[in-house]
């Protein structure tokens, strides 16, 4: 009993001690269940029979005997069941077979998902613009989505979160990184019922180009490490532009499947970048370090932190 308590608990021990998004979702169930499998050995050893021995009643003796304490109508039903399965061990078996082969057929019908989807009443948006994109242009494009979302009646609370992913609210969500071509908007329906029908409504607004500028995907909450799409196909190669070939291919493929509703590539577009060449010369005539310089650049193009205010400081 031991034994086997103990290879279930090894059997968990990848689960937690992996380091990946999947472990720090189900590390857990390693300790979870280990700790419930051993307590579980304890008690059935040692704490279930001296539960036994305190409090089963003394039992009287019984004129009679062993006769008189089993030939009650229960046993003897009980003895006759037994005695016809083993007269007929081979129809027992047999039915025993059948059960089981019928039970394995119905599991064809259960949803094969090892991580369901949640069934928390928010609504993700995620608004991506080609790359490269101002975040101007970014913020006009959501603009557009939260103008309908606002008017429609299951929308209780709109949220957006322009140049960045919303915050790690749910343990199963994977913050995307700061991109001014990237939003996200939150949406707070009522119940899982108006959730469903604004996604629906959603998505076909966004067939009819609510945001054509913007490529739009309406998901929910799921339990479980993100996936950001249900399908996807890896290509690998040396070249990159053969690589954005046969990606371009395979896209053309999937977009000719009228089960597909939407069709990407994880690479995005190219976008032209400028690389600037310092003249180390003109730089020391007017008394810049190459580190101010790029200081300067970053300023005029992106922005620096000045300084972090803690606004619970009174």
């Amino acid at each position: 009993m031991l034994s086997g308590t103990l290879v279930t608990v090894v059997g968990l021990m990848p689960v937690g001690f992996a380091r990946s998004s999947a472990g720090e979702y189900a590390g857990n169930i390693f300790w979870i269940v280990g700790f419930a499998l051993i307590a579980s050995w304890v008690v059935a050893v040692a704490f279930t029979p001296y539960l036994g021995v305190k409090l089963l009643p003394q039992i009287k003796p019984v004129q009679g005997g062993h006769d008189a304490i089993y030939t009650t109508p229960g046993y003897r039903c009980l003895r006759c069941v037994i005695a016809w399965s083993v007269r007929r061990k081979f129809l027992v078996a047999g039915a025993v077979v059948a059960v089981f082969l019928i039970a394995g057929m119905g599991m064809g019908a259960v949803k094969q998902q090892l991580f369901p989807t949640s069934d928390r009443p928010e609504v993700m948006v995620e608004v991506q613009m080609p790359e490269g994109s101002s975040i101007e242009t970014t913020t006009a494009a959501v603009t557009k989505v939260e103008a309908w979302l606002k008017q429609q009646p299951e929308a209780k609370i709109v949220t957006s979160y322009i140049g960045e992913g919303a915050p790690r609210f749910f343990f199963a969500i994977s913050p995307e990184l700061p991109d001014p071509s990237f939003a996200k908007i939150v949406i707070l329906t009522p119940d899982a019922e108006a959730r469903e029908a604004l996604k629906l409504r959603l998505r076909q607004k966004i067939a009819e180009g609510v945001a054509p500028e913007a490529r739009l995907r309406v998901t929910q909450l799921v339990f479980g490490p993100y996936s950001p799409f249900p399908v996807a196909f890896r290509v690998t190669g040396p070249d990159p532009r053969v690589l954005r070939g046969i990606a371009d291919q395979v896209q053309a493929v999937m977009r000719a499947n009228p089960g597909m509703r939407q069709v990407n590539r994880d690479w995005g577009e190219r976008v032209p970048t400028a690389h600037f060449v310092l003249d180390q010369d003109r730089l020391r005539l007017i008394g810049l370090s190459p580190a101010e310089a790029a200081q300067q650049l970053q300023f005029l193009l992106t922005g620096v932190t000045v300084t972090v205010i803690d606004q619970t400081c009174r």
